[in-house]
């Protein structure tokens, strides 16, 4: 038995739970014996993944003490020579080991494997105790700043100067921002783990008196640009806490915040970033999908998010700066490998860089000049310190100093028309508004603000109306002077004649404008008109690249403005058009729907083709749209079925919407959930093997056993024997084959049985396992063998990214309002640690794939546990908080008028949706209801709304055994579905109905 196993089997769980390594607290006694392990192991290949995993974490809390943390040093201290393996073989697999164990790797630029492995075991003890002072000094200057990222502090001198010079890299950097963001946003579950020890708790609550002082500032919420000087390459930086307050959000959608949204999802050009999901107390829980987003060309991605309902917010001010290449700019740094970009000209660190263009000649303290090449031009970093000014043709110059602290920022509002979709410089029509804030974030009220056409020496005071083109602006207060760039457009405009590919650009006065040339089409220019034509018609143009300027000025806008050419498409990375009629879900990043029509509206719908019952359309508003934006529509239908089985696939259709409201379908799709398909057999020996040219796949592919032991249920790895694999578990028959959660791309799960004689289950077997199962979890007590098994495999699911429905002890909790509610508690009591995990946010994830709601449950048997009737009431107001005051508190609404507000539902939907609902005949209903069926008054196509509530509202108060039968799973769904298509009128109708 591993060492890793031991130590889970001493606290009693028979699997890694998924929390952090440092939370497992293993005894002194313990440590050593991982290092007895390592010095008596005879081969590499004996050793558990998951123990040399441990081991990194434990090393970093307890042996660290100073430098920057290496492998080396981790092998080493091992304390032993001559072991069986090296330092690279023994970090090869604690990576494995952290694969296995589903860590979530840091990613910014590359994967940050050393830096993910050491921050499993949370805080450097050993280094904070023999430092104490020091770091106590620190924390305290840096929780005044309240940081967001590392970068808020890391590259200021006069800050990291007060930690020891040993500790000063980004992983002592890592580990103080977790501590001061856990006191900042009082995050009782990390507060109480720092209560462990003497140190960490005298500093925790130094932090916290300090925290009412901390100066409350303008939102800091910002995506900066990055240089990688190994790699040669620019990315934006797109990390955001875990969680965000309803202030953040708000700032995210300019006071757009709608209390009805639940989820939002944030874009970045067409990757999707984070998913932003509520919880019961006004908090956004973070899901990061994307850390990083290369630079394309040389504009910064457009930034956008999506909410529930479909609307779209800009969301270009969370960029905190303009990449603008043709200008020279100021970028920090805290280890000369990774700059950022600052849009100041000042910073407080000793040294800094510049990068311009190698047109520029530089006076200064200049130590290194770093050539790059981007788009085929030459730039420069220049590292300098004190002073660095730089001069071009008969240009101003720039100024820049190193020690010297700026005192103000500002933002400047833009006025980018619709048609330019991205630019280098903020765009203003004759008008400049520009806001000045102080360092704590307040407006600055009467700054001193200049402009002057680029290329000009006199500045002009504001009175003085703005010229036409590329526009300098100072800001200047208390002898700080700072500088920015924009670009007047004034009047202009473009009319785009789509039936003819011409761009018609309309202004008073006439810009120089300049077609950039392309492999994808070509142009003339006739006047003020601009034709077009599509060179190769397997690729379709989503925009054009051009440039604006005035004949006295060198400086330009580029811009790329949107596409004169019409079509109806999807396209990959490259504009080329994807003209497969079969698609996969694992294989769709960035590709974009392109629906350029004139003057057309067009919608896309889907459906499971195993249950057509389900049709889910949603309004293409946007010409180009991410695909990725409809993952969570296409996951959500292919959990309509069975996951393993080979006909689950998604019909998508694309419609034009008529004037009559009526559709014409366009284009057709199918889509299916994995690119990788398994293909295997069982030899003679009972070893898989799998037919495919390429068997690498198998690296990243685990097992879960089925029909087993309790002790047996775990990810199990594949051994590879020669052209074979074997599943080394003692005498089990059956598994699930599934990809790691990181791997990409991932194969379709797929059962396996290493026993030729075993035979697929039906459905009708699947329908009697979950009978017997949910029998067993009514029968036994929370405690016993079956809730035990059941607690393994839900956790398996979630930190394996495996569908719920899977496995048939977790969807029997749909067969019994009862046991809904049993496991709903026993999912709450192990889950929410005070902080509602479960009862405030995850559960909606089982309900969504399972296609059930626990607020579904009879009242009665919420009374079986009113021990947590806090996680209760949190988990019927995270949807419908007037549905949970009428429930526990029995208040009524006076003021709903079935009828009437059925026909305002059935307006606000419209035709097209009300068509499309899933059908059900009320003559055929023999359900019992709480209430009689309404007189009907209302056509046939909307009997699902009425039905819906209804159903419900008897679950609750009476019984409704069709809502919780066996092979009610369609039903469930349907009844789902009207929850989600308007949950305000599910809700007021649910409550009309149980008053």
């Amino acid at each position: 038995m591993s060492e890793f196993i031991k130590i889970l089997q001493a606290r009693k769980h028979n699997f890694h739970t998924g929390q952090p390594l440092w939370k497992y607290n293993i005894s002194d006694f313990e440590f050593e014996q991982l290092k007895v392990r390592f010095q008596t192991v005879e081969k590499a290949s004996q050793l558990d993944p998951r123990t040399c995993a441990l081991y990194y974490a434990e090393w970093w809390k307890r042996k660290y003490n100073g430098g920057y943390p290496s492998k080396i040093e981790v092998y080493e201290s091992i304390d032993r020579k001559n072991l069986c393996f090296d330092d690279e073989e023994f970090f090869k697999l604690a990576k494995k080991g952290g694969n296995y164990l589903n860590f979530n790797w840091i990613r910014i630029q590359n994967t940050l494997y050393l830096k993910t492995l050491l921050l499993q075991g949370g805080l450097p003890i050993n280094h904070i105790k023999n430092n104490k002072g020091k770091y106590r000094d620190f924390l305290v200057k840096i929780i005044h700043l309240n940081p967001n990222t590392i970068e808020d502090f890391s590259s200021d001198y006069k800050i990291i100067s007060l930690l020891p010079k040993s500790s000063q890299n980004d992983i002592i950097y890592s580990s103080c921002l977790e501590i001061v963001r856990a006191v900042l946003d009082n995050d009782e579950s990390i507060l109480s783990s720092f209560q462990q020890n003497n140190d960490l708790t005298d500093i925790t609550n130094d932090l916290i008196k300090e925290r009412d002082k901390v100066v409350k500032k303008g939102n800091s919420l910002k995506f900066r640009w990055f240089y990688d000087s190994k790699k040669k390459e620019f990315f934006l930086n797109t990390s955001l806490n875990s969680r965000l307050t309803k202030n953040d959000l708000e700032y995210l959608l300019n006071d757009q915040l709608h209390e009805s949204v639940g989820e939002y999802k944030l874009f970045v050009a067409s990757s999707l970033i984070a998913k932003l999901v509520k919880r019961n107390d006004d908090t956004f829980k973070v899901i990061q999908v994307t850390n990083a987003i290369k630079l394309e060309g040389k504009l910064d991605p457009e930034i956008y998010l999506i909410d529930s309902f479909e609307k779209t917010y800009t969301a270009n001010h969370l960029l905190y700066y303009k990449l603008n290449l043709e200008t020279p700019t100021l970028w920090n740094s805290s280890d000369d490998e990774i700059y950022y970009l600052d849009k100041s000209r000042y910073t407080r660190n000793n040294s800094a860089f510049v990068l311009c263009e190698s047109s520029y000649t530089w006076q200064g303290e200049v130590d290194l000049e770093e050539k790059l090449i981007v788009n085929n031009n030459d730039y420069y970093f220049v590292k300098f310190k004190n002073q660095l000014v730089l001069k071009k043709d008969s240009e101003n110059g720039y100024k820049f100093k190193t020690n010297i602290e700026n005192i103000f920022d500002w933002t400047i509002l833009s006025e980018r028309p619709k048609w330019i979709l991205k630019s280098n410089l903020e765009i203003i029509r004759n008008q400049l508004r520009l806001l000045v804030y102080d360092k704590n974030g307040q407006r600055i009220s009467n700054p001193t603000i200049q402009w002057k056409p680029a290329g000009r020496f006199e500045w002009n005071s504001m009175s003085i109306p703005l010229a036409r083109g590329v526009i300098d602006i100072k800001i200047s207060k208390d002898e700080i002077e700072e500088f920015d760039r924009v670009f007047n457009i004034a009047d202009l405009d473009l009319i785009v004649i789509s039936k003819n590919h011409h761009f018609v650009f309309k202004n008073s006065e006439p810009f120089t404008t300049e077609i950039y040339p392309s492999e994808l089409y070509d142009f003339a220019i006739d006047g003020f008109v601009t034709k077009f034509n599509i060179i190769e018609q397997s690729s379709f143009p989503t925009s054009v690249k051009t440039r604006f300027s005035i004949q006295s000025q060198s400086a330009g806008l580029i811009t790329e403005i949107t596409s004169p050419f019409q079509g109806l498409c999807i396209v990959d990375q490259n504009n080329q058009k994807v003209d497969d009629e079969i698609l996969y879900l694992d294989n769709m990043r960035g590709w974009r729907l392109v629906s350029n029509l004139h003057e057309k509206e067009f919608e896309i719908s889907f459906r499971n083709n195993k249950n057509d019952q389900i049709i889910i359309h949603e309004s293409i508003d946007r010409k180009i749209i991410p695909l990725i934006k409809f993952y969570d529509t296409l996951k959500s239908l292919f959990q309509l079925y069975n996951v393993i089985d080979e006909e689950n696939y998604i019909e998508v259709t694309i419609s034009e919407i008529l004037p009559n409201s009526k559709s014409k379908k366009i284009k057709n799709y199918v889509v299916k959930q994995f690119s990788k398909v398994v293909v295997w057999e069982v030899s003679e020996h009972n070893k898989i093997q799998f037919i495919d040219d390429d068997i690498n796949f198998a690296d990243s592919v685990f097992a879960l056993p089925l029909d087993c032991e309790l002790d047996d249920i775990d990810k199990i790895e594949l051994i590879k024997e020669e052209d074979s694999f074997s599943l080394q578990k003692g005498s089990i028959e059956k598994f699930i084959l599934f990809s790691s959660k990181n791997s990409f791309p991932k194969i379709k799960p797929v059962f396996i049985s290493v026993n030729p004689e075993n035979k697929f289950t039906t459905d009708d077997d699947r329908n009697a396992r979950m009978v017997d199962f949910a029998s067993q979890l009514l029968q036994q007590d929370t405690s016993g063998v079956i809730w035990n098994k059941f607690w393994v495999y839900y956790i398996l699911c979630k930190e394996n990214d495996l569908p719920y429905a899977t496995f048939d002890i977790i969807k029997s909790i749909t067969t019994s309002s009862e046991l809904a509610a049993k496991a709903f508690v026993f999912l709450s009591e192990r889950f929410d640690n005070g902080q509602f995990a479960f009862s405030g946010n995850d559960f909606t994830e089982l309900e969504n794939d399972l296609g059930f709601s626990f607020h579904w449950v009879k009242l009665e048997h919420w009374y079986n546990h009113l021990q947590m009737s806090e996680a209760i009431a949190t988990m019927l107001g995270h949807h419908f908080p007037e549905l949970k005051v009428c429930l526990l508190q029995n208040k009524s609404k006076k003021d709903f008028v079935f009828l009437a507000e059925l026909d305002k539902v059935r307006k606000l939907l419209g035709n097209r949706v009300l068509s499309k609902l899933p059908k059900y005949d009320l003559s055929t209903d023999r359900n019992s209801y709480i209430k009689p069926i309404p007189n009907q008054q209302w056509n046939d196509q909307v009997n699902i709304l009425v039905i819906a509530p209804l159903a419900v509202a008897s679950s609750i108060k009476k019984e409704n055994i069709g809502l919780w039968h066996t092979n009610g799973d369609n039903y469930r769904r349907m009844i789902k579905y009207v929850e989600n298509i308007n949950k305000k009128w599910y809700e007021d109708s649910l409550i009309y109905y149980l008053n």
